[in-house]
Formats: structure tokens, C-alpha cells, sequence
């Protein structure tokens, strides 16, 4: 290999995460945090109850994946999907798809998306190269305003293809900026393929230094890769009151379905 091809592969695996660009929303750090540690207009009160759904839908591909989908989201407060193309939609009459852009495969565009009918006050999209691939992994951030408190949901498709743990640190380092930018309760969910020890090790850390509790299944049907699961969620200011994975031949993932307790401001700073 020359010398010049050398070093333009180099500067490549260097490059920095490029943000996707999309309209009406934002595209970096900086700006996500300087949103987020600004008070909204209150909206409407959050519901009592949180009926959610995380799912890595591989772009839909397997016959029936779109219907179960459907069915799966039009019940749900809050539906994540990950690998999800770009014109899915649940509500046509309202605001209520979010997308962020992820890997473009021919004419097919492929993300995350958030899907709910609860009013979006901040959104915010980000984009993490793969070190070896350069495909991108899609991070979708949005706070929701509610009139007592104001959530904050993450969806991701974590950096999966590495040999080391360093572009997976960084990307969920840039969340967790997000995560503290943010007074209330928080959500972060997805595809996190943390399917070896280190992954697990930099997850860990990560839920610890935010507050997070890690959302646990009992029978746990998440799909595993090597052993381990790679999709799960982690919460802050909410009990969680069921977790089920639903297994299922339309993905190489189970969706999973949560059922989340919000708490009064006064409830969550007085606990006893």
C-alpha cells in the first residue's frame, strides 16, 4: 500500500462524527445542551402511566414487520424504533414522527424514529460513523413539555463494529451530555449492542455517572448476540412497573414493551 493511500485511510478512521442535518431540528452537542437547559412553555401533564415500545425493526424487511409494528405503536405513548426507513409513520394528522438519519442502502434511508402522540418541545438529531465501516449509527434526542415536568427521550443504534471501546465511549459520552443538560426524567432506550465485556463495562459506567437505573426482565426474551442482549433501556425520575420482550420472526430483534410510572415533582425530590 503507498504512502498517500495510507494516509488518506487513516484520515477517514480519524474523521469526527458528522451530525445528519435535518430540518427543524438540532444537529450538535453544543446546541441540544444549550436547548435543553432552557425552560420551555409548559404543555399539557404527562400521563400518569407511559406505555412504551423499543425496537430494532431491521428496515422492515421480513414480511409483516410493518403490520406488527403498527399494531405494537398504536397503543404505545412513546415507540422507538431503530433501523427504521425514513417513511414509516404512525399519525398522519399530527406531529407526532420523529426521525433521525442513520444508513442509506440504494434509495432506502434508514434511522431512528420516535413516535408519539405527547407534544415534542426539542428535537435533536446526531450521527456516529462505524471506525471500520463508516456507516453511520443515528441518535435521536427529544424533550417533551409537560406542565409539571419535562421529559427527555433518547433513542440509539449503538456503535456496533470496533475493536476497541472507544468510538462506542464517545458516543454515548455525547448522550450523556444531553442527559445532564436535562431537569426531569429521563429515558434512554434502544439498540445498544453491548454484547461483550468492555461494551458492558462503558454501558455500566455510563448509567452510573447519570443516575440511571437499568431497566431488568424476568423471563427475559431480548435477542442476544454472543450470550449477552444488545437492547434495553435505562430510566431516571420513573418506576418502572412491567418490562416484556415479545419474541417474534419479523426482526433479528424482540420488541420490547414497557409500562413507566411517572412521579410529581414534589413525589421525586421528597421521597419520603
Amino acid at each position: 500500500m503507498g504512502r498517500p493511500l495510507l494516509l488518506y485511510l487513516l484520515l477517514i478512521l480519524l474523521m469526527p462524527a458528522q451530525a445528519a442535518a435535518v430540518e427543524g431540528t438540532l444537529t450538535s452537542v453544543e446546541h441540544c445542551k444549550a436547548a435543553l437547559e432552557t425552560d420551555p412553555s409548559p404543555g399539557p401533564a404527562l400521563p400518569d402511566t407511559l406505555r412504551l415500545v423499543t425496537w430494532n425493526v431491521m428496515k422492515l424487511d421480513r414480511p409483516q414487520a410493518r403490520e406488527l409494528a403498527t399494531t405494537l405503536g398504536r397503543d404505545a405513548d412513546l415507540m422507538l424504533l431503530q433501523e427504521s426507513p425514513v417513511e414509516f409513520s404512525l399519525y398522519a394528522d399530527v406531529d407526532g414522527d420523529h426521525f433521525a438519519p442513520g444508513y442509506q442502502r440504494q434509495n432506502q434511508l434508514t434511522g431512528v424514529s420516535l413516535h408519539s402522540p405527547l407534544m415534542v418541545d426539542t428535537r435533536c438529531t446526531l450521527s456516529f460513523r462505524e471506525p471500520w465501516l463508516r456507516t453511520p449509527k443515528a441518535v435521536l434526542a427529544v424533550r417533551i413539555a409537560g406542565s409539571r415536568q419535562n421529559l427527555l427521550v433518547v433513542n440509539l443504534h449503538g456503535i456496533n463494529f470496533t475493536l476497541g471501546s472507544g468510538a462506542y465511549r464517545r458516543q454515548l459520552q455525547a448522550i450523556a451530555e444531553l442527559v445532564r443538560a436535562h431537569d426531569g426524567p429521563a429515558i434512554v432506550a434502544g439498540d445498544f449492542n453491548h454484547w461483550n465485556p468492555w461494551r458492558r463495562g462503558v454501558l455500566e459506567e455510563f448509567r452510573a455517572s447519570l443516575g440511571l437505573d437499568e431497566v431488568s426482565f424476568a423471563p427475559d426474551w431480548r435477542s442476544r448476540h454472543l450470550g449477552s442482549p444488545v437492547d434495553g433501556a435505562f430510566v431516571r425520575g420513573l418506576r418502572v412497573i412491567s418490562a416484556t420482550a415479545y419474541p417474534t420472526s419479523r426482526s433479528d430483534h424482540n420488541p420490547i414493551g414497557l409500562i413507566l410510572e411517572t412521579a410529581s415533582p414534589v413525589a421525586a425530590d421528597n421521597p419520603g
